[in-house]
């Protein structure tokens, strides 16, 4: 999953280059989900440029049919809310997001660790490099498109 501004033009671009005014210009963030295999766009929605990426984790899941073997994002998707919309709709499916700079491993990370602790602790014994590695975090970036999301049936 992954998102991209979009700049967008119409009569007012036509105007500005005419008469040589300034106009405000319009721009809206594309959110995409994508299978990895196929490279097909499984869940989509356009928003208001400000709008938090991992707040529409959720809406865009409720979009894709069949199981979800993994959601892979980067870490903007880091948070409690994104981990727990995958578990409500696909709780076998790996969650493979980089977690912040500032993160810091939960309460029950000793005794019960989530999968976000799991990232953690792994990055500390090795590298944010090898974890992308041993994830298949690296996978998203194959192709011409930004695969994002791995999906079980098709």
């Amino acid at each position: 999953m992954d998102s991209s501004g979009l700049k967008l033009y119409g009569a007012g671009k036509w105007l500005v280059e005419k008469h040589g005014t300034k106009t405000r210009r319009a721009w809206r963030t594309l959110h995409l989900g994508v299978d990895a295999d196929t490279g097909q766009i499984v869940a989509s929605a356009m928003t208001s440029k400000g709008a938090d990426d991992g707040v529409l984790a959720g809406p865009l899941l409720d979009q894709v049919t069949g199981s979800l073997s993994a959601f892979t994002a980067d870490s903007a998707y880091d948070q409690d809310g994104v981990y727990a919309a995958v578990a409500d709709r696909h709780p076998e499916a790996a969650v493979i997001v980089p977690p912040r700079h500032t993160a810091v491993l939960s309460d029950m990370a000793a005794i019960a660790p989530i999968q976000r602790d799991r990232h953690l602790q792994r990055i500390a014994e090795s590298s944010p490099m090898a974890w992308q590695k041993a994830s298949g975090y690296n996978r998203r970036q194959g192709g011409d498109s930004d695969r994002a999301m791995e999906t079980g049936d098709r």
